[in-house]
């Protein structure tokens, strides 16, 4: 499992084998052992192209959550008779700071009194470490040999709009109607993509009345009945619970985004930073599942 995860992450086999110090041939036994063993192609590759099947893309999430729950639990363990300490400073989204993090720190400064934070909250996390931040929370992995990565969840995507937009522009019932629509654009860009229960995809160019890049911006021009919008469903769980906005299209799923924890690589972790990136994948998994019961609950 970890050597297939390599090669997903690293995007190709000769890159996965020089991060775990191994041969290519190696690596390449491994997945078709593994695939073997599954009766399912993960990977489909070439000498020129490297890219996962839908079973592949599927067991990835798998795996990493597997190999991140056995990585937390060695870490608990190690760390249970020590005690962090000393000040952490973090780069988090906006949207996620807000909405996610900040409700749920009073749970980690009761489990670690003495670490202190410092917490910016901003999309951009480019500089980082220049700036002198310990770790950073983005969607996406910055190209940096410098900076070691470790997913925290995946958010899947959600299509919302108020009532009071439906009401007065219609229900979508399939992506084609979007065309027909006012769409607020934002992060996941002009094309939104949707995979049907059959696993077969589409892609919709939608037309945008609006382009709002940051996530606070976006989810009230949402509320707000400005048009239909697109993102993760951990920016629209609170107004999906309220009924500030309604999940359309459910039958169509619009894929997720990774939420990655970047922190220099090459020296070893300290203990406080360990302690704040398991927190934050706690209350990630605890937003996700109870983002999916909203859901659920909206459909029925």
């Amino acid at each position: 499992m970890s050597v297939f995860v390599s090669a997903a992450e690293h995007g190709g086999f000769t890159a996965a084998g020089r991060a775990l110090g191994v041969n290519v041939s190696s690596i390449t036994k491994h997945v078709a052992r593994l695939e073997n063993e599954l009766g399912a192609r993960l990977i489909n590759r070439t000498t020129r192209s490297f890219a996962l099947t839908e079973y592949g893309e599927k067991y990835l999430a798998l795996c990493q959550r597997v190999l991140q729950d056995l990585q937390n639990g060695e870490a608990n363990l190690r760390d249970a008779s020590r005690n962090p300490k000393g000040r952490v400073r973090v780069i988090l989204p906006i949207s996620f700071g807000r909405i996610t993090v900040i409700p749920a720190l009073a749970r980690f400064q009761k489990a670690y009194p003495d670490v202190q934070l410092e917490i910016v909250l901003r999309d951009n996390a480019e500089n980082f470490i220049e700036d002198g931040f310990d770790l950073a929370v983005q969607t996406v992995v910055l190209n940096d040999s410098r900076i070691k990565a470790r997913t925290l969840n995946y958010g899947s995507h959600v299509t919302v709009a108020s009532p009071e937009y439906l009401e007065r522009m219609g229900v979508p019932r399939t992506p084609d109607d979007l065309k027909n629509h006012r769409c607020v654009v934002g992060q996941v860009g002009h094309e939104w993509r949707f995979r049907r229960r059959d696993g077969s995809e589409t892609k919709i160019r939608v037309p945008s009345v609006l382009h709002i890049k940051g996530g606070d911006g976006y989810r009230e021009a949402a509320v707000a009945g400005l048009g239909i919008a697109q993102a993760t469903r951990w920016l629209f769980r609170k107004d999906l619970r309220s009924g500030a906005v309604q999940q359309v299209l459910h039958e169509y799923s619009c894929g997720s985004t990774p939420v990655v924890a970047m922190f220099p690589a090459g020296a070893k972790q300290p203990m406080k930073v360990r302690a704040f990136i398991n927190f934050l994948v706690d209350i990630t998994k605890e937003k996700d599942e109870a983002s999916k019961r909203v859901l659920l609950n909206s459909k029925g």
